[in-house]
């Protein structure tokens, strides 16, 4: 009787352990977060990669269902190797011989376009006339009267004795003297307009014997002319 009571006693705890043991994976497996459904990978390469394949063979079916395009490919088909060979060789000399044309054409196009920009710079910079009378006095000042004062000078002790007097003022009051004198006499210059640049006709000495000077005028300056 003890032993029954003992067994009947120990089963009831053997159950509750066994249905606490098998709810213990039920409640996990409900703690788990929902899993959502699986992604497809990304399919735009691959449609994009497809669609220019497509495009590409349905242009290669066109371009070899056409009369012009089946005659060469039959007459390419009877020829031998030889005429194959031959034939490979000179349609890449004609090709090759296209690619130098439109490269030399690219070159000279490229040439003009340099050659137009760059008048157009030019008459765009072309120097008003208004400005040659100053950039020639600045001349006449700094650089040619300098070298022919000396010819112009013929009383040089005198000359000395009043530049003494002056305190050596008197070389700028001649040069400026001299200047409105020359300047009286030659200008206004003759001006001649070749729409990228300009050219000055100065004379410097007399209409029985002249002695021209010429001026070019680019890029918003004057400068004489190279002899």
């Amino acid at each position: 009787q003890a032993i029954r009571t003992l067994r009947a006693c120990s089963e009831p705890k053997k159950k509750t352990h066994t249905s606490s043991s098998l709810a213990m994976p039920t409640a996990s497996a409900s703690s788990r977060p929902p899993r959502g459904p699986p992604q497809a990978a990304p399919q735009g390469s691959a449609s994009a990669l497809a669609t220019q394949q497509g495009a590409l063979s349905g242009l290669w079916e066109q371009a070899s269902r056409h009369p012009a395009s089946a005659a060469a490919l039959q007459q390419w088909q009877r020829l031998p190797q030889g005429g194959k060979l031959l034939a490979g060789l000179i349609g890449g000399i004609a090709t090759f011989s296209i690619l130098v044309s439109l490269l030399s054409a690219l070159y000279t196009l490229a040439m003009w376009l340099c050659v137009l920009f760059g008048g157009a710079y030019l008459a765009s910079k072309s120097p008003p006339q208004n400005s040659f009378e100053p950039a020639f006095q600045k001349w006449f000042l700094d650089d040619y009267y300098p070298n022919v004062a000396p010819k112009l000078q013929q009383l040089r002790s005198i000359h000395r004795v009043i530049d003494q007097w002056f305190g050596g003022k008197t070389r700028s009051l001649e040069a400026s003297a001299t200047y409105t004198f020359w300047a009286s006499r030659c200008l206004p210059a003759d001006i001649s307009d070749w729409l990228l640049f300009k050219i000055a006709r100065v004379n410097l000495g007399t209409q029985a014997s002249p002695t021209t000077v010429t001026f070019i005028g680019v890029l918003n300056c004057w400068m004489i002319s190279p002899r």
